[in-house]
């Protein structure tokens, strides 16, 4: 799974870098929100990572020019505006979930794989695709050329998961990139 953070704090996203890493995830990080949108705008992540306050603008700032470019991935905004009212914002911005800091490792990993979850089992989530195999996680349905494939629910929930992480298991990067990449391990 691909994910951006946009932290300005160098001990925090050198932190969540390392500690995301260490669990399979694909990490690109920004220290601001303009080359957090460059890089929102260059490469398909799964999932943002935002800090609300940034020092150029602020994270809410940023997801509004992510969504107006029609950027549609999933947004866990991280931060220490906990205030109700900052909350409500981010969320009616279009964030999947909200988490004040401080806050343990353990509760962001669960909150990313529950978004997550939802975003790919949502009805009308999108179907998976990889050459002339398609899955459809509403219907629970696979098909290959058109063919039905009858599987399991277990032998589904694996491929679904391999389709989910197919770029994670390929080790594939993107070398263009100009803006830090972590390689913490």
């Amino acid at each position: 799974m691909n994910l951006l953070y946009v932290e300005d704090d160098p001990e925090a996203r050198q932190f969540i870098c390392r500690s995301l890493e260490g669990h399979g995830f694909s990490v690109d990080v920004a220290e601001d929100a303009r080359a957090g949108f460059r890089l929102a705008s260059d490469r398909a992540y799964d999932l943002f990572l935002l800090d609300v306050l940034l020092p150029d603008e602020s994270g809410f700032e940023l997801l509004r020019r992510i969504r107006a470019r029609g950027i549609e991935s999933a947004v866990i905004f991280l931060t220490a505006q906990g205030e109700v009212t900052s909350r409500v914002a981010g969320l009616e911005l279009g964030a999947d979930d909200y988490l004040s800091k401080p806050f343990a490792f353990a509760e962001l990993l669960a909150r990313i794989r529950a978004v997550m979850r939802r975003r790919v089992r949502s009805p009308g989530g999108g179907v998976m695709r990889l050459a002339d195999l398609e899955l459809d996680p509403s219907a629970r349905r696979v098909t290959r050329a058109g063919r039905v494939i009858p599987l399991t629910p277990k032998e589904f929930e694996l491929l679904e998961f391999l389709l989910e992480n197919r770029e994670t298991a390929s080790g594939a990067t993107d070398s263009s990139r100009t803006t830090t990449r972590s390689t913490y391990t």
